[in-house]
Formats: C-alpha cells, sequence, structure tokens
C-alpha cells in the first residue's frame, strides 16, 4: 500500500514510500483464485480477448477477494499458452515499484502485445465475412438454431477483438441484423424490424423454431443412417442381405435376397 500521493521528481519519475500491507503474501486469496478460474477464462494469445479476459480476471479477483495491491501477484493465473509464455520472458517488471503502477505496466504492454492495429483489422476482415449463411456452408451438422446461436457467439466474442470505437452495441446490433439477411429462416424476425440488439436475438430465435418446425429436413439423418449401415458390413446388415436399410425404405427399392 502507499501511504502518501505519488510526486513527480525532476526527471519525471514517480517516487513513493510503499508500507507493508496488513498480512503478507494474500496467500489465501491467491489460492481461491486459482481455485475459481477455469480455463476456459484464461487468456491465451491465440485469437482471444485480452479486454474481455481482463473484466473476467478483475470481477473473479473481487469474488476472491484478491485486493489490488495483490494484482501483480495474480496476474498470471489469468494466462496460459503464448500469454504466459510473453509475461515470463517478454515483459520487464519495474523492481521496487508499489503494486499499482506494476499491474498497469503489465496491462499496458500485454495490450501493445495482443490488441494491436493488425490484430484489430484481422478480427475486423473476420467480422465483416461473418454471416449465418458462411457458418452454415463450414459445418453440416447442425440445426439451424444451433448455427445462430453460434453466430451470436462469435459475434460477441469478435466484438472484443476490433477497434474499441466499434464495440458499441449499436454496431453490433448493425451487424446481426447483416448476418442474418438472405436467409429464409430468419425473413420474419427481420421483417419486424427488432428495437433492440436483446429482442433482435430473442426474435430471430422464435422465427428460426417456428421456420424448423414448418420445414422438417430429413435428409440429413436419412442419408447419415444410410452412411452408418453401409459401413458396417454384413455383420450389422450394412450391404449383404438382411433387412432393408433406410435408403431402400424410401425409394421402395427391394432388398436384395442372397442365394
Amino acid at each position: 500500500m502507499i501511504n502518501s500521493p505519488l510526486v513527480c521528481g525532476s526527471d519525471l519519475v514517480p517516487t513513493f514510500t510503499p508500507t507493508p500491507p496488513a498480512h503478507f503474501g494474500y496467500g489465501r486469496e491467491l489460492a481461491m483464485l486459482a481455485k475459481l478460474y477455469q480455463d476456459t477464462m484464461k487468456f491465451s494469445g491465440q485469437g482471444d480477448s485480452l479486454t474481455s479476459k481482463l473484466l473476467i480476471f478483475y470481477d473473479t479477483c473481487d469474488r476472491a477477494d484478491v485486493p489490488p495491491e495483490a494484482f501483480t501477484k495474480a496476474f498470471p493465473t489469468m494466462l496460459k499458452g503464448p500469454a504466459l509464455e510473453y509475461y515470463y520472458h517478454g515483459l520487464n517488471s519495474i523492481t521496487g515499484a508499489p503494486k499499482e503502477l506494476i499491474i498497469h505496466n503489465i496491462v499496458t504492454k500485454m495490450l501493445l502485445q495482443f490488441e494491436n492495429d493488425e490484430l484489430h483489422r484481422a478480427a475486423l476482415t473476420n467480422w465483416n465475412f461473418r454471416t449465418l449463411q458462411s457458418i452454415q456452408s463450414k459445418e453440416s451438422d447442425k440445426t439451424i438454431f444451433q448455427y445462430f446461436e453460434l453466430l451470436v457467439t462469435q459475434i460477441r466474442e469478435l466484438r472484443h477483438k476490433i477497434l474499441e470505437s466499434m464495440r458499441n452495441k449499436d454496431i453490433v446490433f448493425n451487424k446481426l441484423i447483416q448476418a442474418c439477411q438472405g436467409s429464409p429462416s430468419c425473413s420474419i424476425a427481420l421483417a419486424l424490424s427488432p428495437p433492440s440488439l436483446e429482442n433482435a436475438v430473442v426474435s430471430i430465435r422464435s422465427c428460426i423454431v417456428n421456420y424448423e418446425f414448418a420445414h422438417p429436413t430429413q435428409t440429413f439423418y436419412v442419408d447419415r443412417t444410410f452412411r452408418n449401415s453401409s459401413n458396417r458390413g454384413p455383420r450389422y446388415g450394412g450391404s449383404s442381405g438382411g433387412r432393408p436399410t433406410e435408403r431402400q425404405q424410401i425409394s421402395g427399392q427391394k432388398p436384395r435376397i442372397q442365394g
């Protein structure tokens, strides 16, 4: 802790008079923080958002009763992979500085390393091309509802990676509407012009559920069943005689009988 305001000397380097904390180490609080932290909450530096992970870090520190003066000791808890490697090998902490200044420097350098202009531009390109149809074209084993949930998740994640000036709700709202345009399953919800991002998500979900109920898709299930049975071989009644396959039942083709 600091018992007096920071004073800038003639060389503009802050001077301070640190005092010992009420208790040393904060071992109990840091242990609780480590216990609360799950792997998915940590920042890896591999495409995830440091800004988003910092919000999780500060909230988790609060729940673990980790005070601000212990944030420097706690910070590695939120890291993994390349980010943790950079922390240990790419950062230079200020020996003897107040804890508040050290954590400030660490966060600033981490942001410069992992959320620079180049990464913002790459995220913006990904943001611009992210649509419901683009997600559907990459995967073929989900329902439209599941595709939409994946779209919402990806938009929320990308929101923290693009330029900070573009992270407001209006831009995210417009992106969601644009990403769903051209999909028949969303057309009714979009025509109703939902007033907000939250209302749009609820309205599109409801519209997709009704659309899937009115347009049940059987092709994927039948083809998958046929492929599975074909790959099983004679033991499971695949391509040899026995029970007719799903495709034979649908087409009316009689099963081949072995003589």
